[in-house]
């Protein structure tokens, strides 16, 4: 039997049925690696017609179970059952992923005869469309949605050239029509959620402060590499991830006065702050990358809404907090990786590791040579 690496077995147990109790005992031994590492009496237990054989193990990688009954009664062998725990110590890769899932189409068209016409199609339901309108001066714009089994009517305010129109329950191709007046155009997103086979969502806990925080050990643990990739609704101004970089302090992206801004607190290079002007779409795709290069050093990218907004040189590990109260969580693909044998030496350390190891052998030099004077 192998054991993923990253858990422990513990103990397993081999399940029998019986049409009725009789004496049962048995005897195991457990190899691994060509050797006896265990054996004894194992444990009987009784749950209805089902007979449980227990056996300890506390054993890592791969091991080999043989198993002496002694019946008094026939038994039917159903299976077995192995429970294992996560060892902490030796996880090297952890991955999260939502249950929900976005699937996005852009379009693209210029008002020849109003109305406009797009057409969208994707598995999934509507959440809705961002739409920029160009050449357009008015602070609403009405239009119409439709669908299969029918369509609504909508008018919405206009804000920095940006609308919304809300989904519903809407799914499969539908075609949106904007009354633009001619040459005036637009760029348009539709958003579509799937429902995915999620892993380790429960590592996402919302707390009273509205944020989503990353339980341990996704959060509370430092990572060599990592990526984010996240779908959420701007609701307000804030924080919209918190990490660190083990040095206690932290870093953010947020938005402030119609701009989102990135802030670290870096261990090795200091403070760095840069911000830019943030479109005022509804929804909004956060992704971040900590990657090793192959000279050892691991530079942080940032992209936002398909931007690359910020890249920077680290040369340390990561630590993630949570997603603030300034976004709504829509959808989030995330993993981790952690090398226990890898350590980066940043250059100026590695400089001045050099500069003192000359000095030291100066100073032992220059104390060898005025003994061996003095002793002349």
């Amino acid at each position: 039997m192998v054991i993923p690496p990253n858990y422990r077995a513990e103990w397993l147990d081999f399940v029998f049925t019986t049409n009725g109790s009789c004496n049962a005992s048995a005897r195991y031994t457990v190899y691994q690696y060509g050797e006896i590492v265990r054996e004894g009496s194992a444990k009987i237990k009784w749950l209805g017609k089902n007979l449980y054989v227990n056996v300890p193990l506390e054993l890592y990688d791969h091991f080999t179970i043989r198993l002496f009954p002694n019946f008094s009664c026939e038994m039917m062998p159903e299976g077995y059952r192995l429970y294992a725990t996560l060892d902490i110590k030796r996880l090297t890769d952890l991955t999260i992923k939502t249950e929900k899932a976005v699937e996005y189409q852009e379009e693209g068209r210029i008002t020849r005869t109003p109305p406009l016409e797009l057409v969208f199609n994707a598995s999934g339901k509507l959440l809705g469309i961002d739409a920029r309108l160009y050449k357009y001066r008015g602070s609403e714009v009405s239009g119409t949605l439709r669908w299969k089994d029918g369509s609504k009517n909508f008018t919405v305010s206009v804000k920095d050239g940006w609308i919304w129109i809300s989904g519903g329950n809407v799914s499969g191709e539908v075609t949106l029509y904007l009354n633009l007046p001619p040459n005036a155009s637009t760029i348009a997103v539709a958003y579509y959620l799937n429902e995915e086979e999620q892993i380790n969502e429960d590592l996402l806990i919302k707390d009273w402060k509205n944020r989503t925080q990353f339980d341990f050990p996704f959060g509370g643990r430092l990572w060599d590499t990592a990526y984010i990739d996240a779908w959420f609704e701007l609701m307000n101004e804030g924080d919209m991830l918190v990490f660190d970089f083990g040095n206690g302090k932290a870093s953010r992206v947020f938005v402030k006065d119609n701009k989102a801004c990135i802030e670290l607190y870096t261990l090795y290079y200091g403070k760095k702050k840069e911000c830019f002007t943030f479109s005022q779409r509804r929804i909004h795709r956060l992704k971040l990358y900590l990657m090793r290069i192959p000279n050892g050093e691991r530079i942080l990218e940032i992209w936002i809404d398909g931007e690359n907004v910020f890249e920077e040189k680290i040369n340390s590990p990561i630590g993630f907090g949570y997603f603030g109260d300034a976004i709504s969580l829509i959808s989030l693909d995330a993993s981790v990786h952690k090398n226990p044998d890898y350590y980066v030496v940043p250059p100026d350390n590695r400089k001045a590791n050099i500069a003192i190891g000359i000095s030291i052998l100066a100073l032992m030099l220059s104390v060898i040579l005025w003994i061996h004077e003095k002793r002349k």
